[in-house]
């Protein structure tokens, strides 16, 4: 969850031959005429490993950011492709129950399951905003799915 950004350029996109996702179909069009990228990895729901190998293999990305919400974050380190956490912490609160959290787990996409984190840096940025970097643990056996490769959390 860190790295660097590539603009991703629609023309090196796959052609798709037909659409499975019939609902999606005004919000892919509504992206098409507005020049805007995307990828499509999974059928119904997301392929964490299969959108990586994609962004990989079509744009030659060695290390991506997941910058999503906390469904698409949770999403990824649960798949063990997450191997750091960078996070930016400010001094503020405001309260808000409808605010998303950095990692939700959805049913049935996923569980919630503990992972561990290791502090690798902690460093003020200025006016007491703090950078917080930590490595990803290998998840504990007894959370390993077969959606999260045992130890692996690639360089991604």
């Amino acid at each position: 969850m860190g790295g660097q950004y590539r603009r991703l350029r629609r023309d090196r996109l796959p052609r798709r031959r037909g659409d499975h996702g019939a609902g999606r179909r005004p919000y892919r069009d509504l992206l098409r005429r507005r020049g805007i990228s995307y990828l499509v990895a999974g059928q119904d729901t997301l392929d964490p490993a299969l959108a990586l190998e994609k962004l990989h293999t079509l744009f030659g990305m060695e290390r991506v950011m997941v910058g999503g919400g906390g469904v698409l974050n949770w999403s990824f380190l649960r798949a063990g492709l997450v191997d750091e956490i960078s996070l930016v912490v400010s001094p503020f609160a405001d309260g808000d129950p409808t605010q998303p959290g950095l990692f939700t787990a959805v049913a049935p996409l996923s569980e919630a399951h503990p992972h561990a984190f290791s502090l690798l840096e902690a460093r003020e940025l200025r006016d007491s905003v703090l950078l917080l970097r930590y490595r990803v643990e290998p998840l504990a056996k007894e959370h390993q799915t077969t959606d999260s490769p045992k130890g692996h959390h690639g360089t991604h």
